[in-house]
């Protein structure tokens, strides 16, 4: 981590979705008590607009890493490393989209 801060795009911040959210951040800060974590709500579970709207937003204030909770995963991970984020997503091997990052 350069900054020290995560970007995570949510769809909606329902108890399973606040959980995963508390729990990432947790795991990170495990490591390094300083971490901070933003996160944005599209509102939707699956709307591609909204998803890299909100990765770009998170990337824009800051975020070097970048997780979501969303139906599919593939526009964050795109969008998250074609801004030169890292980015860590769980459920599916997302590494074909972005390789390197």
């Amino acid at each position: 981590l350069v900054r020290s801060k995560l970007g995570l795009v949510a769809a909606k911040p329902m108890p399973r979705v606040l959980l995963n959210i508390n729990s990432f951040l947790l795991g990170a800060r495990s490591v390094d008590p300083t971490i901070t974590c933003q996160v944005i709500f599209t509102g939707e579970w699956s709307l591609a607009v909204k998803e890299a709207e909100a990765t770009n937003a998170l990337v824009d204030q800051g975020a070097d890493v970048i997780t979501c909770y969303v139906d599919s995963q593939k526009v964050v991970v795109e969008t998250a490393a074609g801004r030169g984020a890292f980015v860590c997503v769980y459920h599916a091997n997302q590494s074909p989209p972005a390789p390197k990052k």
